[in-house]
């Protein structure tokens, strides 16, 4: 009875991880979603420059993040340098808060080019 309960579990854990990531998206399509909102998600994302992203993983919600490396003008109208941010897409508006330790939480992730970001 022991193992019919934990082949049962095991059965239903497979069943949702196998549901949970195919709910990430890809990370093209994550920088698209990223770009049409990036009005509501920086002070001035005309002033993007030098972009860059890491590959996409799954959010405890079932949503996609993905760290970003932004160089953008502050509110003082200033470049700040590239700052490090997590962005949490696919569910609802995209969200985008500073890491804060990007070594750890953006999964210690090679960051390559994102230049579909970069301002226009």
């Amino acid at each position: 009875m022991h193992c019919s309960k934990f082949l049962t579990v095991a059965l239903i854990w497979m069943a949702s991880t196998t549901a949970y990531a195919q709910s990430v998206l890809p990370r093209a399509k994550a920088l698209q979603i990223i770009k049409a909102e990036r009005h509501n998600l920086f002070n001035d994302p005309v002033s993007i420059q030098g972009a860059m992203a890491t590959n996409t993983w799954p959010a405890a919600d079932g949503g996609t993040l993905i760290c970003l490396m932004i160089n953008a003008r502050n509110r003082l109208g200033g470049y700040v340098g590239r700052r490090a941010y997590i962005a949490h897409v696919g569910r609802g508006p995209a969200d985008i808060e500073h890491a804060v330790q990007p070594d750890r939480q953006c999964k210690g992730g090679a960051f390559s080019p994102a230049p579909l970001l970069n301002g226009s």
